[in-house]
């Protein structure tokens, strides 16, 4: 699948394994390899430093501390005064200018944001004549990154928790202006593409789910510092999505310690007229909470920071089942988060996180499959069954300095999820699902119980490398996607099926079954260059390879798609004031991964049975 971007993609799939086997070396051997920024957690700094005669400051020393950072960060700029900090955590930080022979300049309260470059500009220094009072600056720079054509918004914590938004931190998404809510399933549209299109990132860690995509791990926004919604020209680092990339950092604790509470509650008496059965029509009484509270704070001071939050939920309702008494229907789940960083070395740092939104669910409605809920129902063994959802995700990501002018990357991390469906009873597991069409009147038992397990291992490898005007990136990433599925609805396994009456001699039995496991196996390479021709004018190009490897349950390659290619370059013009306007285009080819679920279910063990009978077949 693929977006048509300023482009139009022609030709069949053919295999250039070798091609993309020679890249993928290629990327390796050019530069020492570290982590795909895909998935980028951090942000950057960049700046001129003159004299009062505009000439440039070489050799001058630029000092970053913050709280967010475990000790600080340096830099020297080259001969033309430039320079960069890059691998800076999201927040706001001190920037300390000095020179010998100058006079220093300090800037407070210079922000970072999430996955952009904040510049700041032309600094100029007055020569040292007698020994001054250092010069703060204190207002706020512009945020235009000059760096990149990508569109896109930021949102601190801040910003998005006085807003009156949905809890889940995937609502927030939809305030991003080419963002909006999705009314077919999915959390939200971005640039005209559906939920499935899009891709999510926590704290480095693809959190997308592997079936299907458009939705990922739920977590409250309380557990969020900020996030990112890129919706469009990005580079050839970014891909897999045609929509939009969501990437969001948690809290990483700081040398103070610092905790929040929160809680909310609802129910039947908050509103005037209630609308949450299952069913169409009036609902009973029903009660929500939500409360939880994070805390983080220094194991080693400067060394070693740890973070921590924690978020159980429970919803409760009577659901009004027609024919049938009032049932209730409850959900409970378990959203926690955490992390440890760890400053290894003056040029290393490590951060481990966790995080997870299990829960479980007694639902009443009509079975999995079933086109809407019935009119009527003679028994609850149709219509009620529990459910488990959710799973956990843990990764390790590393960033190593190895030279002044190169960065190094690296991440490990692995997603489970399950998706699991039961009937409560004996006879809902034992007896087929009977809906009267005529009638709308439904009975008999769940029909069907589905065990499906998602999992994902990743890895990333990849570099910085700055040469005077060029920032040069590569990088490699490994995912194995794979879907165990266990969905049984008769066919010669447990449960029986479903089975509809249209008159006294149209009967028709539906029973299916499908087991087994299936991969999808997704290298991934990329190069680019950021070059900075002037001092208004930018440069990037790159390109990207994606290779789709489709493993059936006898672990044989059942499908492949290797003529991923996709070129980007884009060029921003800077006119005007520094760092007050810009002017970008770029082209660039795009392609959405495949989705797992729906070619794997071909690739399954499975069976599925349409009998017709003029009687009823029970």
């Amino acid at each position: 699948m693929e977006s048509n971007r300023s482009c139009v993609r022609t030709g069949s799939a053919r295999s250039v394994l070798s091609a993309g086997a020679g890249l993928l070396l290629g990327c390796l051997f050019l530069l020492v390899t570290s982590p795909a920024r895909a998935q980028q957690v951090d942000g950057g700094l960049e700046g001129r430093v003159l004299d009062p005669n505009g000439a440039a400051v070489a050799e001058a020393h630029v000092i970053v501390e913050g709280a967010q950072l475990q000790g600080k960060r340096d830099a020297l700029t080259d001969r033309t005064g430039a320079f960069r900090v890059i691998a800076l955590p999201v927040g706001n930080y001190t920037v300390r200018v000095a020179h010998l022979a100058y006079q220093a300049v300090t800037l407070e309260r210079v922000t970072i944001q999430l996955g952009a470059t904040t510049s700041l500009g032309e600094l100029r220094l007055d020569t040292r004549v007698i020994e001054m009072p250092k010069v703060v600056v204190s207002s706020r720079r512009p945020a235009i990154d000059p760096t990149t054509t990508t569109m896109g918004s930021t949102l601190s914590a801040h910003t998005f928790q006085a807003l009156p938004t949905d809890r889940r931190f995937r609502s927030i998404v939809a305030l991003a202006p080419q963002a909006n809510p999705s009314f077919t399933g999915e959390d939200v549209n971005i640039a005209g593409m559906t939920g499935e299109g899009n891709y999510y990132f926590i704290d480095g860690v693809d959190v997308t789910d592997p079936a299907m995509g458009g939705t990922s791990i739920n977590l409250p926004y309380d557990f969020v510092q900020a996030i990112e919604v890129k919706t469009g020209a990005y580079d050839a680092e970014y891909g897999r999505a045609l929509g939009g990339i969501v990437n969001l950092v948690t809290p990483s604790g700081s040398n103070e310690y610092h905790r929040q509470m929160f809680g909310y509650y609802t129910d039947h008496r908050f509103v005037g007229r209630p609308a949450n059965s299952l069913f169409e029509g009036s609902a009973g009484d029903f009660s929500a909470y939500d409360f939880g509270g994070s805390m983080g704070g220094p194991l080693v001071e400067d060394k070693l920071w740890w973070f921590g939050a924690y978020n159980p939920t429970s919803d409760t309702r009577d659901a009004i089942v027609p024919g049938l008494s009032t049932h209730q229907s409850w959900g409970r789940a378990q959203r926690f988060a955490g992390k440890l960083a760890w400053r290894a070395s003056d040029q290393t740092r490590v951060n481990l996180t966790v995080l997870g939104d299990p829960e479980s669910r007694r639902i009443v409605g009509a079975p999995f499959g079933m086109s809407g809920p019935p009119s009527m129902v003679l028994n609850e063994d149709a219509v009620v069954a529990e459910t488990r959802d959710g799973g956990a995700v843990i990764a390790l990501n590393a960033t190593h300095q190895l030279r002044s002018n190169v960065i190094l990357k690296a991440a490990l991390s692995s997603l489970d999820k399950r998706a699991w469906i039961t009937p409560l009873s004996n006879k809902g597991n034992d007896e087929p699902y009977y809906i009267d069409l005529e009638t709308g009147t439904a009975s008999g038992g769940y029909g069907a119980a589905q065990q499906n397990r998602q999992q994902r291992l990743g890895g990333k490898l990849g570099a910085t490398l700055f040469s005077g005007r060029h920032t040069w990136k590569t990088g490699f990433e490994y995912q194995d996607n794979a879907i165990t599925n266990d969905t049984q609805a008769g066919a010669g396994k447990a449960h029986g099926g479903w089975i509809y009456r249209s008159n006294d001699s149209t009967y028709q039995w539906f029973q299916a079954y499908g087991v087994g496991t299936v991969h999808l196996r997704l290298p991934t390479a990329f190069m680019q260059d950021a070059w900075r021709v002037t001092d208004r004018v930018r440069l990037n190009a790159g390109v990207r390879w994606d290779g789709n490897y489709l493993v059936d349950r006898f672990g044989k390659t059942a499908l492949r798609v290797t003529d991923g290619w996709q070129p980007r370059i884009g060029l921003v013009y800077s006119p005007g004031a520094p760092n007050t306007h810009k002017i970008s285009g770029s082209y660039g080819r795009y392609f959405e991964q495949l989705p797992t679920q729906s070619p794997g279910y071909y690739f399954f063990d499975s069976k599925q049975l349409y009998m017709s009978f003029d009687h009823d077949p029970r």
